[in-house]
Protein backbone atom coordinates (compact mmCIF):
# COMPACT_ATOMS: atom_id res chain seq x y z
CA UNK A 1 0.00 0.00 0.00
CA UNK A 2 1.69 3.53 -0.80
CA UNK A 3 1.90 6.19 1.47
CA UNK A 4 -0.44 8.80 2.53
CA UNK A 5 2.27 11.30 1.01
CA UNK A 6 1.90 9.05 -2.17
CA UNK A 7 -1.30 9.25 -2.29
CA UNK A 8 -1.75 12.80 -1.92
CA UNK A 9 0.92 13.15 -4.80
CA UNK A 10 -1.30 11.32 -7.26
CA UNK A 11 -4.21 13.53 -6.01
CA UNK A 12 -2.96 16.39 -7.16
CA UNK A 13 -0.76 15.39 -9.69
CA UNK A 14 -4.39 14.18 -11.05
CA UNK A 15 -6.21 17.20 -10.88
CA UNK A 16 -3.35 18.29 -13.20
CA UNK A 17 -2.60 15.94 -15.51
CA UNK A 18 -3.11 12.27 -15.94
CA UNK A 19 -1.79 8.98 -14.08
CA UNK A 20 -0.98 5.78 -15.60
CA UNK A 21 -3.33 2.83 -14.73
CA UNK A 22 -1.15 1.48 -11.29
CA UNK A 23 -1.14 4.63 -9.98
CA UNK A 24 -4.91 4.41 -10.29
CA UNK A 25 -5.68 1.42 -9.03
CA UNK A 26 -2.75 2.23 -5.95
CA UNK A 27 -4.95 5.57 -5.37
CA UNK A 28 -8.21 4.07 -4.93
CA UNK A 29 -7.30 1.20 -2.85
CA UNK A 30 -5.62 3.53 -0.52
CA UNK A 31 -8.65 6.22 -0.78
CA UNK A 32 -10.62 3.08 0.31
CA UNK A 33 -9.02 2.25 3.23
CA UNK A 34 -7.81 5.77 4.49
CA UNK A 35 -10.44 8.49 5.75
CA UNK A 36 -8.14 10.99 5.89
CA UNK A 37 -6.92 10.89 1.77
CA UNK A 38 -10.23 10.21 0.88
CA UNK A 39 -11.27 13.48 2.92
CA UNK A 40 -8.08 15.07 1.41
CA UNK A 41 -9.05 13.86 -1.96
CA UNK A 42 -12.76 15.79 -1.55
CA UNK A 43 -11.38 18.60 -0.12
CA UNK A 44 -8.58 19.12 -2.99
CA UNK A 45 -11.19 19.00 -5.40
CA UNK A 46 -13.41 21.67 -3.73
CA UNK A 47 -10.40 23.60 -4.07
CA UNK A 48 -9.86 23.29 -7.41
CA UNK A 49 -13.66 23.83 -8.48
CA UNK A 50 -13.64 26.98 -7.08
CA UNK A 51 -10.20 28.19 -7.49
CA UNK A 52 -11.65 27.65 -11.66
CA UNK A 53 -14.93 29.00 -10.85
CA UNK A 54 -13.09 32.35 -9.40
CA UNK A 55 -10.85 32.56 -12.18
CA UNK A 56 -13.22 31.96 -14.77
CA UNK A 57 -15.69 34.48 -13.35
CA UNK A 58 -13.07 37.33 -12.51
CA UNK A 59 -10.14 36.69 -15.67
CA UNK A 60 -7.73 38.36 -12.61
CA UNK A 61 -5.36 35.65 -12.68
CA UNK A 62 -2.96 36.39 -16.42
CA UNK A 63 -0.06 33.66 -16.00
CA UNK A 64 1.93 32.98 -18.93
CA UNK A 65 4.74 30.44 -18.56
CA UNK A 66 6.77 29.72 -21.53
CA UNK A 67 6.62 26.19 -23.06
CA UNK A 68 9.96 25.35 -21.14
CA UNK A 69 8.50 26.23 -17.54
CA UNK A 70 5.44 24.09 -18.53
CA UNK A 71 7.62 21.07 -19.53
CA UNK A 72 9.47 21.39 -16.30
CA UNK A 73 6.18 21.63 -14.02
CA UNK A 74 4.74 18.21 -16.25
CA UNK A 75 7.89 16.35 -16.02
CA UNK A 76 7.96 17.23 -11.89
CA UNK A 77 4.75 15.61 -11.34
CA UNK A 78 5.76 12.48 -13.52
CA UNK A 79 8.50 12.15 -11.06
Amino acid sequence: MISCNHAAMLIDKKEATSISFMESLKLKFHVLLCATCKKYKVMSKQIDQTLKKYVSQHNTVNVHLSEEKKEAIIRKLNE
